[in-house]
């Protein structure tokens, strides 16, 4: 998901990671660029994207992103983010970046052995009479294109502030006098 499929590949490391996006806010101002260019796939057509997925370090989520995406209300907390998002907590992401996305576009494979069999062995723990299993199951996984996800700096995102206005109310300085 972090990683540019359309450039070099390196022997040890894979792919080349991509450049992170800033995002500052979950305002539709800043957040509307990035989901405009999920809604645009690898051809430049137009594809619908419906709730994204939003993969963050669980250490980012107390200080950075909770305060930038909900406010608090009469009933308790709000979801201020004007796109479906659903929040993910992830360890293998870094802290202060995220990677937001189309799930549907993932695509993930798992594996076993042919015949599936579970193993065992009576070797290692023979003297305490216990029996060790064994079953192997790999997996991988990849983006289907390159535009699925995004990866993101949340480094600097800022806390939700609802704009208020008043209509019909003439704000006046008041003057304190020094002394």
């Amino acid at each position: 998901m972090i990683r540019d499929l359309s450039g070099s590949i390196d022997p040890e490391a894979g792919y080349t990671a991509k450049t992170p996006v800033a995002l500052n806010s979950f305002s539709q101002a800043d957040l509307g660029p990035i989901m405009k260019d999920l809604a645009t796939g690898i051809n430049g057509n137009t594809r619908e994207v419906g709730e994204v997925i939003f993969l963050y370090n669980p250490s980012d989520w107390y200080t950075s992103i909770h305060p930038a995406a909900h406010i608090l209300g009469p009933m308790g907390y709000v979801n201020v983010v004007p796109f479906p998002v659903k929040f993910v907590p992830c360890v293998s992401v870094p802290v202060g970046k995220a990677v937001i996305g189309i799930a549907k576009r993932y695509f993930m494979t798992v594996a076993t052995s042919e015949d599936g069999q579970i193993e065992f062995s009576d070797h290692y723990k023979f003297l305490e009479d216990d029996r060790t299993y064994l079953i192997k199951l790999l997996g991988n996984g990849m983006p289907k294109d390159n535009k699925a996800f995004a990866y993101l700096d949340i480094s600097n995102i800022k806390p939700f502030v609802p704009a208020v206005s008043v209509q019909g109310v003439v704000q006046t300085q008041e003057i304190v006098p020094e002394g």
